[in-house]
């Protein structure tokens, strides 16, 4: 940020120059399998559950509970590890 400012005795001009810059939120995918065999945990960022649940339809069928969490850590799905295939999830 620059700021210029002219004056006399009564009178003030102030210019300031400013620049915001949006950044798109930082994705993140989680590869490879997880430390536990039986669990397997994701913390999507926000609005992304359809998303999600678009991939998990069409990934393999593994044994293992797969758990889904918003960012702030509450659960909001999962799948059953003994499920016969990917659509849905509670």
């Amino acid at each position: 940020m620059t700021a210029h400012a002219v004056s006399d005795d009564t009178h003030s001009i102030v210019y300031v120059n400013t620049s915001v810059t949006n950044r798109p939120p930082v994705d993140f995918m989680v590869k490879g399998f997880h430390p536990s065999d039986t669990e397997a945990d994701f913390f999507l960022p926000k609005n992304t559950e359809h998303e999600f649940r678009k991939i998990m339809n069409n990934a393999p069928v593994l044994p293992v509970n797969v758990n889904f969490h918003g960012m702030d850590g509450k659960m909001i799905g999962h799948y059953k590890h003994d499920r016969l295939d990917n659509n849905g999830g509670g």
